[in-house]
């Protein structure tokens, strides 16, 4: 058995140090960050998604709420993150995981 990773540290981000946690969250705040980084991408010339495809009927329909979460670093929320154990529009043949994880603010 692997023994756990140690906690993440950025340094010069937030807090050098804090640790990285994640949490289960409403749809609605992880397609927020999501648009947010987006749209902040497309301001640079580098687009990574339309925003229509993070709206949260459209994820709503490609996710359960139990695949979604946030995470937080020093109690404030870094990153988004959608969480499956399958996706068949990828990967119809296996049950490989998706993690999508967006930062927030962007780089």
């Amino acid at each position: 058995m692997r023994s756990p990773s140690p906690p993440l540290n950025i340094p010069g981000h937030v807090h050098a140090g804090s640790t990285l946690i994640f949490r289960n969250a409403p749809l609605s705040v992880a397609a927020a960050i999501m648009r947010e980084s987006a749209l902040s991408f497309e301001q640079r010339g580098e687009k990574l998604w339309d925003q229509e495809s993070l709206s949260d009927a459209n994820l709503a329909a490609h996710c359960e709420p139990h695949e979604v979460f946030v995470g937080e670093l020093a109690a404030e929320t870094v990153v988004a993150a959608l969480i499956q154990d399958r996706d068949p529009a990828i990967w119809p043949d296996d049950g490989t995981a998706l993690i999508i994880l967006i930062s927030h603010p962007p780089p």
